[in-house]
């Protein structure tokens, strides 16, 4: 039961990201996962009401890029000219640089807020 309503909250704040992806140029996923951290920030919601499936996601992060690469390197000789190929890839590269970062730095302070949610607990 406790998993289900894990993931209810992950497609609850992934269902605000779509909503939120049709007003923005935010995409769905990242718009969900953005609003979800601010209910974290906020205390909206506990920590311990999404540990579960947050740690599950963030250890198949890099299986979930993987299609992505395969279909590129399949691909590559109908998007663009490979002038343009190496540009593209610099680019897709330094983003995904930018989100690895960027998932580490929401990952530390995401545990910040827990081990400092159970001291508050156990005082």
């Amino acid at each position: 039961m406790l998993i289900l309503k894990q993931l209810g909250y992950f497609t609850f704040f992934l269902f605000l990201g779509k909503i939120l992806s049709l007003f923005t140029p935010l995409p769905a996923s990242i718009g969900g996962f953005f609003l979800m951290f601010f209910a974290l920030c906020f205390k909206w919601i506990k920590t311990e009401d999404v540990n579960l499936m947050g740690q599950f996601l963030l250890t198949i992060a890099g299986f979930l890029l993987a299609p992505f690469f395969v279909n590129g390197i399949a691909y590559k000789q109908d998007l663009l000219p490979l002038s343009i190929f190496g540009k593209w890839l610099f680019v897709v590269f330094f983003c995904t640089l930018i989100t690895m970062i960027t998932t580490a730095v929401v990952t530390q302070l995401v545990q910040k807020m827990q081990k400092s949610h159970k001291e508050e607990a156990r005082k």
